[in-house]
């Protein structure tokens, strides 16, 4: 092989090798010992025999470090496929999986409010935007293998770092049960100088560490297996790499779930239940789990080489885009990103893809919310259920496209025909959100207190001490809802669940109210809207594998990395920020009633359910079709360019 050849050679000429009599078969400082070696053969012949032992030596080590011939006994592009999509597996478990459900537990944990965990979340998109400057500035000139390696590095550094509070701060002590009926309100907590808040800024360091990991194994990643397989099945090796992911997300989400299941001390006893409020489940194990297996599996890519041997001949015949692209005598970064910037076609593709991923992150986001709120699904139903979407749809989405593209051997006209063809599938059956869910009886809101303006405060609670930081919903027989059993105007609690002598009840058949009666009625419209979602999902994740595609073939060979970096920074701040921002107005502008936080507006309770799906609605048809857009006149740009601007 060219590579071990060439390792051979360098082994030879570089390493020092000492003799008998201390005589060197290197370089020598003192010149009359080169002539006493050179006047005595035998002393040649051990020395010339030294250094072929030496050689062997070093290429042993050098054979058994490489994680390929770790893995099968020598240097394979299928094993190198599966150490990465290892690699982003386990990123993408950490990040999607692990962080999201852990993160109701660390914020009882350390008394964190909404918006500071919300804070710690940031930090991942803030640590892969820093992690993207220096490869969008170096582009190709970077050894790949050990970036990505130290990407990973910092990635299980992170998530260690992560959970370092759980072992030194002070243990966890279990307050007493809330109470919130008339006259016996407990008070919020709202001790905004607690020390254990102090410990949110290890967890921001930790979450920024691992969004600098997770974006290198994403695009770094996906450039390596580009330099090293041919362009017709470099799409079926995206394809299988994005199923890592997709996997990791799944895998993180269900094992954190079951880990926190188990109180954050497995070692004591509680005396609380996992239904209580004041649960704190065990959030630390997966981060300790993952981070110490993103160490392992970076010292395995760390000696993998620039350039998997017999890959030059895969980076001739390709298609590639030539016209308007830098000299290669170009170097500096302004000229090179200046020209990438005009490149049309690149710009165009890179809008579709964001536009894609904000409608992906703003609905995955808002998922379990809009599935508790809109259709009637418990929390837990919800989120099984959208998981169990999201892994279906996106593992098939991202074989099928890159299986597609392999086997008819599409050009980048074809991807882009492709592309066009996904996204309008998808279009109308966004207005499949449009099926309407009865809207439930909220006291108060939905039905006001003999007539008055809508108010959660009537003359039968007006005395009891109510707040609205405490929510806690409890129904009356005819399935009224009540934010609290204070609101209800209960005096006594019965037990756990019910309360008695309420005076403020709609029904005069019963003074009690509980919270088990409030189990929601599940739309009769769930199935055809869940039939839409999987479309909407699948066929985005099907466009995923050719819209990498489109943008590789759409730059220079040696722009790929920059283009993928410059992408990715417009999907960290396009798509993950402005599409849960954005889904994040269509549903605030739909609420009816919020609770409170120490005196600021909170979470949202109550939603207007006409008004949440005519704006989630809106929100998806104009994705979609502005992605169509873009990619359509990415298209004709692409059919009535001038000839001789692919090289081939």
């Amino acid at each position: 092989m060219q590579q071990q050849q060439h390792y051979q050679e360098e082994t030879v000429t570089s390493v020092s090798l000492v003799v008998a009599g201390g005589k060197s078969c290197g370089e020598t400082p003192h010149q009359d010992k080169i002539d006493a070696v050179s006047e005595d053969s035998e002393e040649v012949a051990k020395c010339t025999e030294t250094a072929m032992t030496w050689q062997k030596l070093h290429e042993f080590i050098y054979a058994r470090l490489t994680v390929s011939s770790i893995c099968c006994g020598t240097t394979s592009l299928k094993c190198t496929l599966l150490i990465l999509s290892l690699a982003y597996f386990l990123s993408d478990a950490t990040i999607n999986g692990v962080f999201p459900v852990s993160l109701s537990s660390v914020e009882k944990q350390f008394q964190l409010s909404t918006a500071e965990s919300g804070i710690i979340g940031s930090m991942i998109d803030i640590g892969a935007c820093l992690a993207l400057i220096p490869t969008i500035y170096l582009g190709e000139n970077i050894t790949k293998p050990k970036w990505l390696g130290v990407g990973l590095l910092m990635c299980g550094v992170g998530a260690i770092i992560y959970s370092i509070p759980q072992f030194v701060s002070p243990v966890y002590e279990v307050r007493d049960e809330i109470k919130n009926y008339c006259g016996n309100v407990t008070n919020a907590n709202c001790l905004s100088s607690s020390p254990l808040r102090h410990y949110r800024f290890i967890f921001m360091i930790g979450m920024t560490l691992c969004g600098v990991g997770s974006e290198y194994a994403l695009t770094i990643g996906v450039s390596y297996l580009d330099d090293n397989v041919e362009q017709k099945y470099s799409s079926t090796y995206h394809g299988i790499f994005y199923c890592g992911g997709a996997l990791g997300t799944a895998v993180g989400y269900f094992l954190t779930g079951l880990s926190v299941r188990l109180y954050t001390y497995p070692q004591e006893s509680t005396s609380i239940d996992l239904n209580s409020p004041l649960w704190v489940g065990a959030w630390w194990i997966g981060y300790i789990a993952t981070g110490a297996a993103l160490i392992c599996v970076s010292l395995w890519i760390f000696p993998l080489p620039k350039i998997l041997p017999g890959s030059q001949i895969t980076q001739s015949n390709r298609e590639q885009r030539t016209a308007g692209m830098p000299s290669r005598r170009v170097r500096h970064f302004r000229h090179r990103i200046f020209y990438l910037f005009k490149n049309k076609l690149f710009i165009l593709l890179s809008l579709s893809v964001i536009l894609h991923k904000a409608l992906l992150y703003g609905f995955i986001t808002y998922g379990v919310k809009i599935g508790v709120e809109i259709y009637g699904l418990t929390a837990s139903i919800a989120a099984f259920g959208l998981g169990s979407l999201a892994i279906c749809s996106s593992v098939v989405g991202f074989a099928l496209g890159g299986i597609i593209i392999t086997k008819f051997e599409l050009n980048l006209r074809g991807i882009l025909i492709f592309l066009v063809g996904c996204c309008i599938v998808s279009f109308p059956p966004t207005f499949g959100f449009l099926l309407r869910c009865p809207q439930k009886d909220f006291a108060g809101v939905t039905t006001r207190w003999n007539d008055k303006s809508p108010s959660l405060i009537d003359a039968c609670n007006s005395a009891c001490g109510c707040i609205t930081d405490i929510y806690s919903p409890v129904c009356d027989d005819s399935g009224t809802t009540y934010y609290s059993p204070c609101h209800a105007g209960c005096t006594s609690q019965m037990n756990r669940t019910v309360f008695g002598n309420c005076i403020c009840l709609e029904s005069n058949s019963s003074t009690t109210v509980s919270s088990s009666k409030c189990s929601e009625t599940v739309c009769s419209n769930l199935y055809p809207v869940t039939a839409i979602l999987f479309v909407s999902f699948f066929s985005g994740f099907l466009t995923s594998t050719p819209s990498t595609q489109a943008i590789l073939r759409s730059v220079a060979f040696d722009e790929r990395t920059m283009a993928l970096s410059v992408t990715h920074i417009g999907i960290l701040l396009g798509g993950r920020m402005l599409g849960r921002l954005v889904f994040s107005h269509g549903l605030a502008s739909a609420c009816l009633v919020s609770s409170t936080e120490c005196g600021e507006v909170g979470s949202c309770r109550l939603y207007d359910k006409d008004a949440a799906a005519v704006n989630i609605t809106i929100i998806m048809a104009t994705g979609k079709a502005l992605s169509a857009i873009f990619v359509g006149v990415a298209l004709v740009l692409e059919t009535y360019r001038p000839g001789g601007d692919t090289q081939k």
